[in-house]
C-alpha cells in the first residue's frame, strides 16, 4: 500500500468493507461481513494567537501597559516537524488607525519563558528594517528571558526609532518540537505624550489598536514545507487631559 500526501482536506474518511463466504463439504454455506473507516491526517502545522493588553482600562501619556503574545503551535501527526514558531508586533500589521504603535514607545522586554532546546532570536523594527537585538539557547529544559528597561535601551541604541519586534523561536531538536508548543512573549510600553504621527486631542480619551501575527513553520514526513499563520488584536486607550500633547 503507498500513501500520498496530496490531499484536498486535512482529514478524509475513508469506509472500507469485507465480505468472506464459506463453503463445507457438503455445500452448505455462510457469509459474514464487517466494516470500518480508515482516517486519513494529512501531515501540517498550525499557529492560534491571542493578544492581550494590560490594563484594559485608560492610561495617561507616561504610564505603561503590558502586551502578552499566546501563540500556540501544533502538528496534526506525530511524524509531522515542527521546527519553529515566529511572533511579531510591529507597526502596519493590518490595523486601521488609530496605530498603537503611534502613541506607545516599546520599553522592555518581560519574563518571558523559551522552551526546552531553542534557539530564540528577538529583532526590532526600526528604520525600515529588522535587526539584531539579541539571541539565547537553551538546553534540556526551558528558561527565562527577559530585558529591563536599561538593558533594552542600551541594546536599541543607535538603531533609530524602534516600530516593531519580533521573536523567533527555532527548535534545535532532530524531531522538532512536541505535539504542541506555546510561547508567550510578553512587552511593556509606554504610552506617549506626543503622537509619531498626527495630532492628538487637547483633553479626552483615544482607543488605538495593535495587531501581531505569529507564523510556524515544518516539515512532512516527505520533506515538505509546511507553514500556517494566525493574527489578532488589542486595544489600548490614552486619556489627555488640558494642555496635553501636539503634533508627533
Amino acid at each position: 500500500i503507498q500513501t500520498t500526501e496530496d490531499l484536498d482536506q486535512e482529514t478524509r474518511e475513508l469506509p472500507n468493507s469485507v465480505e468472506a463466504e464459506v463453503v463445507n463439504k457438503f455445500g452448505l454455506t455462510d457469509t459474514a461481513q464487517g466494516q470500518d473507516e480508515l482516517e486519513i491526517i494529512t501531515p501540517g502545522v498550525d499557529v492560534s494567537l491571542t493578544k492581550t493588553v494590560r490594563p484594559d482600562t485608560t492610561v495617561r501619556p507616561g504610564q505603561f501597559v503590558g502586551v502578552e503574545l499566546e501563540a500556540v503551535a501544533s502538528k496534526t501527526t506525530t511524524n509531522t516537524k515542527l521546527n519553529t514558531i515566529v511572533v511579531q508586533d510591529m507597526i502596519g500589521n493590518g490595523t486601521e488607525d488609530p496605530e498603537f504603535w503611534n502613541a506607545f514607545d516599546i520599553k522592555a522586554i518581560a519574563p518571558t519563558q523559551v522552551p526546552a532546546h531553542t534557539d530564540l532570536t528577538v529583532e526590532a523594527y526600526a528604520d525600515g528594517q529588522w535587526q539584531p537585538l539579541t539571541t539565547m539557547s537553551t538546553g534540556d529544559t526551558a528558561d527565562i528571558f527577559a530585558m529591563s528597561n536599561q538593558a533594552f535601551a542600551s541594546a536599541l541604541a543607535g538603531k533609530g526609532d524602534v516600530t516593531g519586534i519580533r521573536f523567533t523561536f527555532d527548535s534545535t531538536q532532530p524531531g522538532g518540537y512536541e505535539q504542541k508548543q506555546t510561547v508567550r512573549p510578553a512587552l511593556v510600553f509606554e504610552a506617549r505624550g506626543t503622537l509619531r504621527a498626527g495630532k492628538a486631542p487637547a483633553t479626552g480619551e483615544l482607543t488605538f489598536k495593535n495587531a501581531a501575527i505569529s507564523n510556524v513553520a515544518g516539515k512532512s514526513p516527505n520533506d515538505k514545507d509546511l507553514s500556517d499563520s494566525d493574527r489578532d488584536t488589542g486595544d489600548a486607550t490614552i486619556e489627555w487631559t488640558e494642555g496635553g500633547p501636539g503634533e508627533g
